[in-house]
């Protein structure tokens, strides 16, 4: 939930931005707006298909290949897979586009070579690189499509007191970041070789407010933190 509103979010800035910069847009608006604080009643249940296309892939499943399927990311020829955090066993699982088991991918420890926590992981098929968040350590690691490592550099520039709660791919170069409890500049862009900040990203807003809310589906809950600008 969390990490659907980020991408949200940042969707919106890279249609601002395109238009602050003299490009031409064309068509229509195809953004949907929903106001989270207005209370919608009666309530109406919502069909995915019915406002984006959607893809179901069958993830292979043999002696190696067992997990709870919650996917890292997707990219046009691979998908990655892990256990929940509660977990935290550090495997990565690698499949294909169709859902075949291709290889599964473990660097958890301690050295400066491995990630402590396996939080998120941002694939980046164009460099044949992927990025792993590790909260705990607070620094994201980088390694080849087969788990071999190849660099790592610290959040935001290797403060202590600040980490990013999401990445994404951005460009070839950069990645762009989130921090929910920055709250004058929750965005950056860093270089995907050193982390270095290359742009602060400003979103103009008159009001922020961080809403928490509650899953729970059977014994398991989870726990989504929602940042609102107005």
């Amino acid at each position: 939930m969390k990490r659907i509103n980020v991408i949200s979010v940042i969707i919106l800035f890279l249609a601002i931005a395109t238009e602050s910069r003299g490009q031409k847009q064309t068509g229509s608006n195809d953004f949907i707006t929903v106001n989270v604080v207005k209370d919608y009643s009666p309530k109406k249940e919502l069909i995915l298909q019915d406002f984006m296309d959607v893809e179901y892939v069958a993830l292979e499943t043999n002696d190696d290949f067992i997990n709870q399927g919650i996917v890292l990311d997707i990219g046009n020829e691979f998908v990655l897979v892990k256990n929940s955090n509660r977990i935290n066993d550090g495997n990565i699982f690698v499949y294909d586009r169709t859902g075949k088991a291709i290889r599964k991918i473990n660097r958890k420890g301690q050295s400066g070579e491995e990630y402590i926590s396996l939080y998120t992981v941002t694939l980046d098929e164009e460099n044949k690189e992927m990025f792993v968040n590790d909260i705990l350590g607070k620094k994201i690691v980088v390694y080849d499509l087969y788990g071999n490592f190849k660099r790592s550099f610290k959040h935001k520039n290797g403060t202590d007191s600040q980490f990013y709660s999401d990445i994404f791919n951005y460009d070839r170069q950069h990645l762009i970041c989130y921090d929910e409890y920055d709250k004058e500049l929750p965005f950056v862009l860093i270089s995907k070789q050193d982390g270095s900040i290359t742009q602060e990203i400003k979103i103009p807003f008159k009001e922020k407010k961080f809403l928490s809310q509650i899953r729970k589906t059977g014994e398991n809950n989870g726990r989504a933190v929602i940042g609102v600008g107005r």
